[in-house]
């Protein structure tokens, strides 16, 4: 989190010559600027993934095979269970990192 030169400058202009309460509420108002400013950002880059996601829903893409590649909202089977990508690409196996969440468990095998 960076204030531009100018903001900057203006901050300690006003807070060279205001009382010190005043100079911190000045100076608090200005983080406080430029904390939600950032949280902003990161809520316009959840909206996007969000929009994306909800976009597109979960399609059904078969047995997982290592040759082929996946994208967000894929599901898989694969062991027996199935799996949703995360990911906007991957060609990862199913269960191993981040890339994929486990939808539906494995259940007992009927004998």
């Amino acid at each position: 989190m960076k204030l531009d030169s100018e903001a900057a400058k203006r901050i300690g202009s006003a807070v060279a010559h205001a009382k010190p309460k005043e100079a911190l509420a000045i100076g608090l108002g200005a983080v406080a600027r430029e904390v939600f400013a950032v949280v902003e950002q990161e809520m316009e880059a959840l909206r996007e993934k969000v929009k994306r996601v909800e976009g597109k829903g979960l399609s059904y893409a078969g047995t997982w095979q290592r040759a082929l590649g996946y994208v967000e909202g894929d599901v898989v089977t694969y062991d027996g269970s199935a799996w949703v990508c995360l990911s906007p690409e991957t060609k990862a196996k199913p269960g191993d990192g981040a890339d994929w969440q486990l939808f539906v468990k494995k259940g007992r095998d009927a004998k």
